[in-house]
């Protein structure tokens, strides 16, 4: 996924999909992609988001607010 307007990608990345060498060769070739081609590619693991979604998702709202200082980021109709 793409974040309007930004250089930020988000991927969830499934535990089980992502534990096979083809899968991770594929993952590491589109993380050098990304890095020249000026984007930023931000993954979430599946059992880190089960476990803790606020953790797991917080890296991307502090990059995203590094950006965008103004930026206005609602969590169930909240602000955080």
């Amino acid at each position: 996924m793409r974040i309007k307007n930004t250089n930020i990608l988000i991927e969830a990345d499934g535990s089980y999909w992502h534990s096979f060498e083809k899968v991770k060769e594929r993952d590491e070739r589109k993380k050098v992609w990304c890095n020249k081609n000026g984007f930023e590619l931000f993954r979430i693991d599946e059992l880190e988001f089960y476990r803790n979604k606020d953790i797991a998702c917080q890296v991307i709202v502090d990059r995203m607010r590094k950006l965008d200082p103004s930026l206005i980021i609602k969590r169930n109709g909240v602000t955080i």
